[in-house]
């Protein structure tokens, strides 16, 4: 049952740590924040990120491709980065 005048329930922010080679190919993040993981290809191909959070997350050569994005952060600090 639904009442118009309630606010949905909403879940607290999960943290989470990968590392290289990440395989999450359709798979749906939502409400997550990654922080200081290596995700040297990671393959997120068709995966749904929603309100997901990468906080100093060393992320190259990963793949992006249809993968649907919704409120999604990148927060990469630029000190150490030639």
């Amino acid at each position: 049952m639904r009442f118009d005048n309630e606010l949905p329930v909403v879940e607290p922010m999960k943290s989470a740590i990968f590392r290289m080679g990440v395989q999450a190919r359709d798979a749906s993040w939502v409400r997550v924040v990654v922080t200081g993981s290596r995700l040297t290809g990671a393959d997120l191909g068709g995966a749904r990120l929603q309100d997901v959070t990468f906080r100093e997350c060393r992320m190259d050569l990963c793949s992006f491709g249809g993968t649907r994005l919704e409120r999604v952060r990148f927060h990469v600090p630029y000190a150490g980065y030639a």
